[in-house]
């Protein structure tokens, strides 16, 4: 059969979205996302009184701590969270003076007991962490007071709870988007009608794109309310502006308190922009990931199960080889989806024994994108030589 077209219709496209759209069940759950959330936000928020002192205070003394930090604080006019905010801070030293790197590659060397090619990518990735070690220095990174001894909860909640799980939620979307989407017409017995219509197969196209418009809306809307309810409740006002780097900050390895260092400078805000932007990107993975599946099982159901499997024997591949120090397959298996969602909490930083390089969850997204299109194009070409039935 001649195809008549071969670009994207945008009427077919805008119809597709419709339907999407008017699915009851996409409402119902993302109304149950955004409820999730705010019970994870809420959940992690306490001791609003120290923290909304400690906002106060820091149009006194100022966000660096140091000599004249604590010369204003104790100038501070008296109150119950007074005597902690000093105690806390004061004294407090630059933590990036004295840190090296390498310290760290060899506790994970030695602790891990890892050996050949990874251990030598390891060192190697350590050894280009002193740069940014020494340009954080040179910042006093470390000596902003962010929100003093309530930022770990402040950050965590945020971070380590809220973004992993609104990322996780935009990925679910995405795949029953795009398994819905496809298989539409073979659950409506439609198929044979619109596969032999004018557009013909080419129709998938315009699925495809509609499919991918409405799912990265879906999820930067359930980012922007999921940001907006964490706002609301932990007003964190100028505390947006804190450097990640800060010395209240700081990643657990080995039973040790490492700094959080990441291979840019981030502000709190800067760094949820960068977080919600990858992880728009690992939607877009998912969803492509879906939409194959769409095409190659015909059923809805038999590819939502294809993925989740796939995801599920991912995961537990990574836990057997990491728990069995099978370290050069375990590197090689966190170059996948289900891995790039996983090490959220750690974007943008050297990320432990999870990475092998700088920015390591960048190049994992690029590849998965590149190797997710490539499979993509090989699904296309199936389905159009398949038969209907």
């Amino acid at each position: 059969m001649r195809i008549i077209k071969q670009r994207p219709d945008i009427r077919l496209i805008s119809w597709e979205i419709k339907k999407l759209y008017a699915m009851p069940a996409l409402s119902i759950f993302l109304l149950l996302c955004l409820l999730f959330n705010w019970m994870i936000v809420a959940d992690s928020y306490y001791d609003s009184g120290y923290l909304n002192y400690v906002k106060e205070a820091r149009k006194t003394t100022g966000s660096r701590m140091g000599g004249a930090f604590d010369a204003q604080a104790k100038k501070l006019p008296p109150s119950d969270y007074r005597q902690t905010l000093i105690d806390e801070t004061k004294g407090a030293a630059d933590i990036f003076e004295q840190y090296d790197p390498m310290d760290t590659a060899r506790l994970l060397l030695n602790g891990y007991r890892i050996d050949g090619w990874p251990a030598d990518a390891l060192l190697w990735k350590y050894q280009q962490q002193r740069q940014r070690v020494q340009q954080l220095d040179r910042e006093d990174a470390s000596l902003d007071v962010g929100a003093a001894g309530m930022t770990k909860h402040l950050l965590d909640s945020l971070f380590r709870r809220l973004c992993p799980a609104v990322i996780a939620e935009g990925i679910l979307m995405a795949v029953f988007m795009a398994l819905y989407i496809c298989g539409h017409e073979q659950l409506c017995g439609t198929r044979p009608v619109v596969c032999t219509s004018r557009r013909g197969r080419m129709i998938q196209r315009d699925k495809l794109a509609a499919g991918g418009l409405c799912a990265l809306t879906v999820y930067w809307f359930t980012a922007a309310i999921s940001c907006l309810i964490y706002t609301v409740i932990w007003q964190p006002g100028d505390i947006w502006r804190t450097s990640m780097s800060t010395q209240f900050y700081y990643t657990g390895l080995l039973s040790l308190k490492l700094p959080f260092i990441p291979w840019k400078s981030f502000t709190m805000g800067t760094y949820l922009a960068a977080v919600l932007l990858l992880g728009a990107v690992t939607v877009l993975i998912f969803y492509i990931s879906g939409y194959c599946a769409g095409l190659v099982t015909r059923n809805s159901y038999v590819g939502f199960l294809l993925v989740s499997i796939l995801s599920a024997v991912n995961m537990g591949l990574i836990v057997q080889t990491g728990n069995s120090a099978q370290w050069e397959a375990y590197e090689l298996l966190l170059w996948s989806p289900a891995a790039l969602w996983w090490s959220v909490p750690l974007w943008f930083t050297d990320m432990g024994i999870h990475g092998l390089v700088p920015w390591q969850e960048c190049a994992a997204a690029l590849f998965c994108v590149a190797v997710c299109s490539a499979l993509l194009l090989w699904c296309f070409h199936y389905f159009h030589k398949k038969d209907l039935y």
